[in-house]
């Protein structure tokens, strides 16, 4: 199988959910290469660099390229620098995410500062991530992330309110392996595919 340059993926994407029935070709400029027609998928992968961001929409988290949804304000010509944000009070989950790698699915929970963490799997179909004493402010966050639809043993991804602490529970279509880290604000779960 021939590679399809991220580029002629992200425009067959594009172009796939506004074309309708119409056939869309890339690859070369002789007019050979892939040919895709409605109904036809592409499997698309998030590369370390964060290429396929550049070339596709996406405005939500972006772990270490887009860490904030609020863009930071430099001060101008006159105009005072923001105030040191104060150290928040309690942690909050502002942020769960999905990631379709090559070789595995990678789920990242971001916090406003990380605390204390457990993560258990208490069958072969489910890892639960637990934040101590944490909170989740906002309903977005709260709201299951559903990844079925990709290549992948994650099912869907669920973030809620439990005796006082934050959980994430992470359903799995099969079972498989997995591996954590913490990076910062940032938990990384990685999922066999």
């Amino acid at each position: 199988m021939t590679p399809i340059p991220m580029l002629a993926l992200a425009a067959c994407l594009l172009a796939s959910a506004t074309a309708g029935a119409q056939q869309l070709r890339t690859g070369k400029q002789d007019g050979t290469g892939a040919l895709f027609g409605d109904g036809d998928v592409v499997e698309v992968f998030v590369d370390d660099s964060g290429k396929i961001y550049k070339e596709l929409r996406y405005h939500g988290i972006i772990p270490r390229i887009r860490d904030s949804l609020v863009p930071e304000r430099k001060p101008g010509k006159g105009k005072r620098a923001a105030r040191p944000k104060a150290v928040p009070k309690h942690t909050a989950v502002t942020w769960v995410g999905f990631q379709h790698k090559e070789l595995f699915s990678r789920i990242f929970i971001q916090t406003n500062r990380l605390g204390r963490f457990t993560m258990h799997k208490p069958d072969a179909r489910h890892i639960v991530v637990t934040i101590d004493g944490a909170r989740i402010p906002r309903r977005n966050e709260r709201r299951d992330v559903i990844t079925r639809e990709f290549k992948t043993s994650v099912d869907r991804v669920t973030a809620r309110r439990r005796k006082g602490d934050a959980e994430i529970v992470i359903a799995l279509s099969r079972e498989a392996g997995y591996l954590y880290t913490q990076d910062g604000s940032y938990i990384f779960i990685d999922v066999e595919r």
